[in-house]
């Protein structure tokens, strides 16, 4: 019963807008202004668009196919072989996530709160509560991610509410930052900022009534971006120069800034509590769609399994030692084509798919 719950259009627009409030925790914001510097507000526009534009193209290729994800189109295209090489390929993008998200921000903890605490005792912490969770099954991820993000949303418009007074034309010159080229062609790599998009790709056999499928997309992505836009927005207002800066924390940097008059201070130490509940919730939303990818490539009827297999490979990695520029580079580099290319790849899925069924209807219909 776990297992086969579906979740609502409400809970869907969360779980899938959780993604984007920890790439934002994550420091997301930092790699589009080091991309775009002061023209990031045109460049987030400008791709937000185009994201958008994605998005509805994905809805409108989804249509012939109610209750199916790209893994079922893949089979539906190439067969098993073409199934499994697709499956595989998002099983990796999604533990690389799992694995990134991880060691990025248990080194934040480390370095905020817990100097003296070897790293492995806090990512432990994080794979014990996602294979929990993952164990109980979706209903539980879903409630809890509907609990915990509006008050996340809330400590992120706090922030930017925070440094409103502060805002000067300044901050945003010049608007186009390094250039016209910079933001409308080079930033056009900042698509992979809307990783959200490759969320779509599965989540349409997980809602209750798959009509809502286009309103979750829609309101989720637009969330999203303008969720990306106001931090972008507050970053440069509070650190105008943080397109030269070192690569830091920046939210967090952002959330020590905040005080209500002379009683109410270091609201960062409320905010981080939030943002690790977050950051639980976003990992075992990543897991259980490995888990559901890796169920339909071995046709096996268990999930826990590869709940357990998770966890276990994702301990394993996290006991090489890696330091905190190999993160960046795997995120700001190797990560960022990955998502570009996982893009390329549902699109291209999506139309074969739409070719091959319309073909299919046209010689039925001949019969």
């Amino acid at each position: 019963m776990k297992n086969n719950y579906k979740i609502g259009k409400t809970e869907a627009i969360f779980a899938i807008s959780i993604v984007m409030v920890n790439r934002i925790i994550l420091n997301l914001p930092y790699s589009i202004l080091e991309n775009t510097g002061t023209g990031s507000v045109i460049n987030l526009i400008y791709i937000g668009i185009i994201g958008l534009l994605f998005v509805l193209l994905i809805n409108k290729m989804f249509k012939a196919f109610p209750s199916s994800d790209i893994v079922d189109l893949a089979e539906f295209c190439g067969g098993n072989i073409f199934k499994t090489i697709i499956g595989i390929f998002f099983v990796c993008l999604l533990f690389l996530t799992l694995f990134s998200t991880v060691i990025d921000f248990t080194n934040l903890l480390k370095i905020i709160y817990f100097h003296r605490s070897p790293v492995i005792f806090i990512v432990l912490f994080f794979i014990l509560a996602l294979l929990i969770s993952n164990l109980i099954g979706l209903r539980s991820i879903a409630k809890t991610i509907s609990l915990i993000l509006p008050f996340t949303v809330i400590s992120i418009l706090f922030s930017f509410g925070a440094v409103f007074d502060s805002i000067s034309i300044d901050s945003f010159t010049p608007i186009l930052g390094y250039g016209y080229k910079n933001v409308f062609v080079n930033g056009l790599t900042n698509l992979f900022s809307f990783s959200i998009i490759i969320f779509f790709f599965f989540f349409k056999p997980l809602l209750k009534n798959s009509f809502d499928f286009s309103k979750v997309t829609v309101i989720s992505f637009i969330i999203s971006w303008i969720l990306l836009l106001l931090t972008v927005l507050s970053l440069l207002i509070a650190f105008p120069s943080i397109h030269s800066s070192s690569n830091l924390n920046f939210l967090y940097s952002l959330a020590r800034k905040i005080e209500l008059g002379n009683f109410l201070q270091r609201l960062d130490a409320l905010f981080i509590i939030l943002w690790i509940l977050c950051v639980f919730s976003y990992l075992s939303i990543i897991t259980f769609l490995i888990t559901t990818i890796l169920k339909k490539l071995t046709l096996s009827t268990e999930r826990n399994m590869f709940s357990y297999l998770v966890a276990i490979i994702l301990l394993g990695l996290s006991l090489f030692p890696i330091n905190i520029a190999e993160i960046k580079f795997i995120q700001g580099t190797i990560y960022k084509y990955v998502i570009l290319s996982s893009f390329t790849i549902g699109i291209l899925v999506l139309i074969v798919s739409n070719v091959k069924f319309k073909y299919t209807q046209k010689v039925g219909g001949k019969k």
